[in-house]
């Protein structure tokens, strides 16, 4: 109900052929002269409520069977960031590439500090900077 072409963004990357997207994009979307959908533009979604003091929960899942029986932990730390980002694309963009730096891969702190240390043996899903989950 809430998507609508005119509300888009289009990412590539890669060594895949830019010329190419863009004229897929233009011809299937844009040259589309999509009329404005307002029900797309004004979707309200309720902000999270803010906590007063930090939840610690521990989870069971089911094992993962190609590690260890011993390893099967995993670490999570989530907080609610400022909504600030989400309405900047700049921002965010600058947000996901700092989330990927401090997180991703064994050259990361964090992967070496949560993973190497032994604390936990992986992160858990949907670790990092996310704006798209409100």
């Amino acid at each position: 109900m809430y998507y609508h072409p005119t509300n888009a963004h289009f990412f590539t990357y890669g060594d895949l052929d830019l010329n190419g997207h863009l004229k897929f994009v233009e011809e299937q979307v844009i040259t589309h002269n999509f009329e404005r959908n307002e029900h797309a533009h004004k979707s309200e979604l309720t902000l999270e409520k803010r906590l007063q003091s930090a939840i610690h929960k521990e989870e069971n899942f089911m094992p993962d069977l190609m590690s260890p029986a011993d390893n099967q932990a995993k670490l999570g730390i989530a907080f609610l960031c400022d909504l600030l980002p989400a309405k900047d694309d700049y921002e965010s963009f600058c947000l996901n590439i700092l989330s990927s730096i401090l997180l991703s891969g064994p050259n990361a702190p964090f992967y070496k500090a949560i993973i190497e240390e032994g604390i936990a043996p992986n992160f858990c899903p949907g670790a990092g900077y996310d704006s798209t989950t409100r």
